[in-house]
């Protein structure tokens, strides 16, 4: 014959699942809330991403400032030499491709550096990166086009796009939204 046991205590009910943060409540939608960053990861301050942006300037300007110096020597000395106003203004003639190009050169400077380490050299020099804010990951080639693209779009509209920064939770520019990145301290 087998003994029964008395019956033990019911087992613990699980606690309720907290309210979702987001979706319909009480009748409106409310917002997802973005997901802060990693445990120890910061999100870079307006000035110090202002500070690299202005290093980085100042890197371009004069490596195009010398390259298109000496271009310009170049073609005033081949103007000179063939003796033709004619030369002259064709130099002025091709200050659209010259235009066309400072831009293209920017703009491979900013998205070959953000692809191929994270960060320009004006970013390194203040220990900050840029980093998809999904996961905090290297930006992709596609990401590191679209956030130059994004840079001219910040600057577009009186540099409201930069000036964004100061008053997102995430600090994110325009240019950080398009691209879908964040900047954050290199630790």
């Amino acid at each position: 014959m087998t003994r029964q046991q008395p019956p033990g205590p019911p087992p613990p009910v699980p606690p309720a699942p907290p309210p979702p943060e987001s979706g319909w409540q009480g009748g409106s939608w409310v917002a997802p809330k973005p997901i802060g960053p990693a445990p120890g990861v910061v999100y870079a301050s307006a000035g110090t991403r202002l500070g690299a942006f202005i290093i980085d300037w100042v890197i371009l300007g004069f490596a195009l400032g010398a390259v298109f110096a000496g271009l310009g020597v170049l073609l005033v000395l081949g103007a000179a030499a063939s003796g033709s106003a004619g030369s002259v203004v064709a130099v002025f003639a091709l200050l659209p491709l010259l235009v066309l190009s400072v831009n293209g050169l920017q703009g491979a400077y900013y998205a070959v550096s953000w692809y191929r380490g994270g960060a320009t050299p004006g970013m390194r020099i203040l220990g900050i990166r840029v980093v998809r804010s999904v996961d905090g990951g290297p930006l992709t080639k596609q990401q590191a086009i679209l956030r130059t693209v994004g840079y001219w779009v910040s600057g577009a509209v009186l540099y409201l796009g930069f000036l964004w920064i100061l008053v997102d939770d995430r600090r994110q520019g325009w240019h950080d939204k398009i691209a879908d990145t964040l900047v954050v301290e290199a630790r």
